[in-house]
């Protein structure tokens, strides 16, 4: 059963109180103004709980509405030998009709269906009030209303004027076609003939060529009868046709990549068929109209003097596997303004977390990678300087050759030719500067690390912020495009009430004028989600065009600790949320890379001068010994027989040294004034990195303090902006209230709606935040870290609680 709010009770009573004020509640045509008691009699197409759809049980829904807006006024009976179904057969629901006419406990008759709607408004003649809601179109049936009222004599139908032409512009406009066939019900088409020839007549306005293919059994291929040359499909009302004949008329249709549209048809765009401007929410209003309308005949006013045009809300819809499968591509206008099914291909997408990208972003970012290469790097430095201190082996092979005429060459002393190999060990015992250096690189490597630490950080949060705000772009793009199809709802009724006179067109300009801003808003909206999956895919060093699944972030996750309903509690309590941002800043002094980097480098620079002043008075001292074999000699003859051969002879020598600068131009003064300088200048820069931090931290604090209460306020001013733009809305509808309101209404609801889907996100972009500048995420925390943080937390709490009590006494 359709559940009924009070203020739809109230809206449907307003606006019936209007229509009785307008169709002469006075008039005594049709009933004794004292009667109160109605049988009414129904004609289907097909039986109570059936519908060409398959998703709303038409029968319950029509008896619904007219039941409960007429509830305490009127008593309804449905009597079910009141009720007939004519099973898809004109004969027999003619048959029906008939008989309800002549039926003298039968007080009026409703015609659930397109088929039975249509022969009842191409009846001769009716004997009691009679209401067939579902007409296509009055000028292809060939009814001629006047002043949006039937002109029949007990007849009330309803129409949406769904204008084959403009249908067919729209199906153009997408698929570009010159011959479209039309697949009809053969009963409705041997019936409704004279509609057929002017649909032929509208068509060939547009230049396109209808051929109508007539389909009567349940198990017909109807794809066999499409001649070849037909380049789309139209789909009207196929009630015979069976869901297996359905799935295998949609398959043949893209197997022969034709394009198809849905013409109040029931194979839908959810079945396969390519687009439709049809809403089946419209059924509900449908029924809503129709019973507005009995309600008013029901009061004494004539069936003939009721409305008859209804609107439609059109919008289209679009099955993106379907266009994919047959090759059609679309306009991004197009698909901007349209409701898409399947819009992302059904590739398996990666599905990502908050957490996961955090992860994902430590293993995969390329700036990441470098930094832990330059970490190996100066990890380099340190064998480097180690390697001083430990014994030095060098071998040397040398080949010398002196002029002939050299007095010592011609003497004997020296020889001409000499080749000579040999080994030196080199020993430090103690050197200051080469101490100094190994310690200064280990304070180094430690401040790269730190510096790696710290990239790390930024990059996870900068991966996680950009999640967060992928989130925020896909929930923005889809709050706009709703908004812009209500504003084409809007332009739709702006335009039917200005043909009615009811407004001016400066009320259609002005709707245009929206859908044209509201279409610029969705491009935007788009382009901001494209651009920050870029972005992420660039952190997470994945292929820039590739796409992801992305699952929602809430405040539930697990992964985030300090989440916890515990810590949450203590930012609503003032004095607790002090004691909790001195916690965290304790917590980010002791944990942050950057601070530890800083004292690395200063113990290197305190290292640096401690070195300098010891350079005065501390020599450096080392070992040296080397052996040596002339492998190869050749001396002149020498006039005075002192030819002295080495050759095959081993020599050896070995000492100690000490180096001691004595004087160095004042050089070793300046290094020690440098030293000490630098040394002033990065404790000075320390000490504005703990303030910088502290900031910081209670900074993010102080935005999580204001971000966390806004989700919850922000879904209140969300909620009563909804509920006054449907109040506007209504009251726009009924021509009480202006298109200014209306549009100030509609704008204040979407930002309201925007400020409510963004709040979550925004607080755990602050969260994300905080967590940086505390220096951990807990993304990496395993469940003892997370166990001592609690524990860390509570022993904070209590101290300070102490101390304050302390204080007071």
């Amino acid at each position: 059963m359709i559940k009924q709010t009070k203020l739809h009770r109230l809206l449907c009573g307003l606006y019936s109180l209007l229509i009785l004020l307008y169709g002469g509640v006075f008039n005594p045509a049709y009933a004794d103004a004292d009667k109160t008691v109605f049988t009414i009699g129904v004609i289907m197409d097909e039986s109570a709980g059936e519908n060409l759809d398959k998703e709303v049980n038409r029968y319950a829904l029509f008896v619904e509405e007219l039941s409960v807006l007429t509830e305490g006024e009127f008593t309804l009976h449905f009597p079910a030998s009141k009720r007939f179904s004519g099973v898809l057969s004109n004969q027999q629901i003619k048959a029906h009709l008939s008989a309800l006419q002549h039926d003298k406990d039968v007080d009026m008759v409703l015609a659930l269906g397109w088929q039975s709607s249509q022969i009842v408004a191409k009846s001769p003649e009716l004997l009691k009030p009679t209401f067939a809601p579902f007409i296509p179109n009055t000028e292809l049936l060939g009814l001629l209303p006047r002043d949006q009222r039937s002109g029949i004599k007990h007849l009330n139908y309803l129409s949406a004027e769904t204008q084959l032409k403009d249908t067919l512009k729209a199906f153009q406009g997408v698929a570009g076609f010159t011959r479209l066939a039309v697949l009809v019900d053969e009963g409705n088409y041997n019936f409704v003939s004279s509609a057929t020839h002017r649909a032929v007549k509208k068509a060939a306005e547009l230049g396109i060529e209808l051929v109508f293919i007539a389909h009567s059994r349940a198990d017909e291929n109807l794809i066999a009868k499409i001649p070849q040359n037909i380049e789309a499909v139209m789909i009207t009302a196929l009630p015979n046709l069976s869901d297996n004949s359905k799935k295998a008329l949609v398959e043949g249709l893209i197997t022969r990549n034709l394009p198809s549209f849905n013409w109040m048809g029931n194979v839908t765009v959810k079945q396969g068929v390519l687009m439709s401007t049809r809403q089946p929410s419209d059924l509900h209003r449908l029924a809503r109209r129709n019973a507005l309308n009995m309600q008013a005949v029901l009061r004494g006013g004539l069936a003939s003097e009721q409305t008859v045009f209804f609107d439609e809300r059109a919008q289209l819809t679009l099955n993106m596997r379907t266009a994919r499968a047959i090759g059609l591509s679309l306009d991004f206008d197009l698909l901007n303004s349209a409701v898409l099914l399947h819009e992302k291909p059904e590739d398996k997408l990666l599905s990502i977390s908050l957490s996961s990208v955090a992860k994902a972003a430590v293993q995969s970012n390329l700036p990441i990678l470098l930094g832990k290469l330059g970490v190996d790097a100066a990890a380099t430095h340190i064998r480097e300087a180690r390697s001083i201190l430990f014994p030095k082996l060098t071998g040397d092979i040398s080949y010398v050759q002196a002029n002939a005429d050299h007095p010592f060459v011609e003497i004997g002393l020296n020889a001409e030719k000499r080749t000579q190999l040999a080994i030196r060990l080199e020993q430090v015992l103690f050197s200051e500067r080469s101490l100094a250096n190994l310690a200064i690189q280990k304070h180094l490597l430690i401040a790269e690390k730190a510096q790696q630490q710290a990239l790390e950080l930024d990059i996870v949060q900068g991966a996680s912020t950009t999640f967060l705000n992928i989130l925020i772009a896909q929930t923005q793009h889809e709050i706009l495009l709703n908004n812009l199809k209500l504003t084409q709802a809007h332009l739709v009724l702006a335009k039917n009430r200005e043909a009615a006179g009811a407004v001016n067109i400066a009320d259609v300009y002005r709707w245009q004028s929206e859908q044209a801003r509201a279409r610029q808003q969705v491009l935007l909206a788009a382009s901001f989600v494209e651009q920050a999956q870029d972005a992420l895919n660039l952190i997470l060093h994945r292929p820039i065009s590739s796409r992801f699944s992305l699952q929602s972030a809430s405040l539930d996750d697990p992964s985030l600790f300090i989440l916890h309903k515990s810590v949450l509690g203590l930012i609503s309590n003032e004095r607790d949320f002090e004691k909790m941002s001195q916690f965290f800043v304790e917590e980010g002094l002791r944990a942050a890379p950057e601070l530890t980097g800083l004292v690395s480098q200063i113990n290197a620079q305190s290292r640096q001068l401690q070195s300098e002043q010891r350079g005065a008075w501390l020599p450096d001292i080392g070992l040296f010994g080397e052996v040596a074999e002339v492998v190869d000699e050749t001396l002149a003859q020498s006039r005075f027989g002192l030819n002295i051969s080495l050759e095959d002879e081993r020599t050896w020598q070995a000492g100690i040294r000490l180096s001691l600068p004595l004087f160095e131009g004042g050089a070793r003064h300046a290094r020690v004034e440098r030293s000490k300088l630098n040394l002033q200048q990065m404790s000075t820069r320390q000490t504005f990195a703990r303030e910088n931090i502290e900031q910081g931290i209670r900074q993010q604090m102080h935005a999580i303090h204001a971000s966390y209460p806004a989700i919850k306020l922000s879904k209140q001013a969300a909620e009563s902006a909804r509920q006054s733009y449907e109040i506007v809305k209504d009251n726009y509808s009924n021509g009480t209230l202006s298109v200014t309101a209306m549009l100030d209404a509609q704008t204040a609801s979407i930002a309201a709606e925007q400020g409510a889907a963004k709040a979550v996100y925004t607080f755990l972009i602050d969260l994300m935040k905080l967590q940086r500048s505390v220096g951990h995420f807990d993304f990496f925390l395993s469940e003892l870290d997370h166990q001592g943080f609690a524990k860390r937390l509570t022993e904070h709490m209590a101290h300070a609680e102490k101390q304050k009590i302390e204080e007071t006494q």
